[in-house]
């Protein structure tokens, strides 16, 4: 069986979309035919529309060749790959490990409504919003099967949504535990770099940061490319992901394979696994993250997550991974 993989991000490309796709690509690799189908510089250059169909046009002769395409979101790719595979009758899987709608609704209009209210009343959607919602209730109703990195967000478009596809969660990857650096002599560094968008509300959490730390800790927002950005974090003192909600965050996994503890938002898909292992808060709510700040510059409470942190031993391989889609296919 040879599975296409088509994805909107690709090495050279950095981010943790790029990387996910690359790991799949090798880790399928070692089971069998795989292709890969992977926006250009081409797609990225055109108008919003124009990219989509000059994708298709570039899918189709690679999924000839596959049985199965593996879309890796929902829109960039996945309204493309559904009509490649309904023209050419293969198996689509979609994963879905975010909501465009709900970001793009945020970035527009500034109304940090979390993920899991965003579908519990109508909307004044864009008609770009309302045309990517429409394009992927039709991606639900037709895909083979849907796989969502966490329960939590299955659980949200299943209410919202009602869609019939069979749909699995498959996880990211945990790695096994790495090395961490010591925090410079006299610094605790808490990193909260993310992408530079509304939702990400990194502004109000450095305002919060600002008043608990009070010089007692640094707050580190900087993009940096990925050499720089794994020595910082591996000398960090916490992490912050301050998202308005978070489905899933890469920069979590990564603080607790050091063994550092974190603050994430209440509304979080990876709160029901990591209960207990950082500060799980109110990111809307100002005191809130501001108390956030304070129990992780206690020390007692900061040592009492790490030792939590480092009895937990939970790993998800790539390996693991590329197998489970390969069970998905079966479905």
């Amino acid at each position: 069986m040879t599975i296409l993989i088509a994805t909107g991000i690709y090495p050279p490309q950095v981010g943790g979309p790029a990387k996910y796709a690359q790991k799949l690509y090798e880790e399928l690799g070692r089971r069998g035919p795989v292709g890969l189908c992977a926006w250009s510089g081409l797609e990225r250059s055109l108008p919003w529309g124009i990219r989509h169909m000059v994708y298709f046009v570039r899918l189709v002769p690679k999924a000839i060749r596959a049985d199965t395409i593996l879309a890796l979101d929902t829109w960039s790719v996945g309204f493309p790959a559904l009509l490649v595979a309904r023209l050419l009758r293969k198996k689509l899987l979609v994963r879905i490990g975010g909501d465009f709608v709900w970001e793009a609704y945020i970035e527009r209009t500034g109304d940090m409504v979390r993920l899991s209210e965003f579908y519990k009343q109508p909307r004044r959607l864009s008609f770009k919003e309302r045309l990517i919602q429409r394009a992927t209730l039709v991606l639900l109703a037709h895909s083979d099967v849907l796989l969502f990195n966490t329960a939590w967000q299955m659980r949200i478009w299943q209410d919202a949504f009602a869609y019939k596809t069979p749909a699995r969660v498959l996880e990211n990857e945990y790695p096994a535990k790495k090395q961490a650096a010591d925090f410079p002599l006299g610094q605790k560094i808490f990193v909260a770099a993310g992408r530079g968008i509304r939702y990400k509300n990194i502004p109000a959490f450095a305002e919060a940061f600002a008043k608990a730390a009070a010089g007692r800790a640094e707050l580190d927002t900087r993009a940096l490319p990925p050499a720089e950005h794994a020595a910082r974090n591996a000398a960090a003192y916490a992490y912050a992901v301050p998202s308005v909600s978070e489905v899933n965050s890469n920069n979590i996994i990564e603080a607790l394979s050091y063994n550092k503890p974190f603050i994430a938002p209440l509304d979080c898909g990876m709160r029901e696994r990591l209960e207990g292992l950082g500060v799980f808060v109110d990111t809307l709510d100002q005191a809130a993250m501001c108390g956030a700040v304070e129990e992780l510059l206690d020390e007692q409470k900061y040592q009492a997550y790490v030792a939590r942190i480092k009895a937990f031993s939970y790993v998800h391989t790539w390996g693991q991974i590329a197998d489970e889609i390969l069970e998905a296919t079966k479905v």
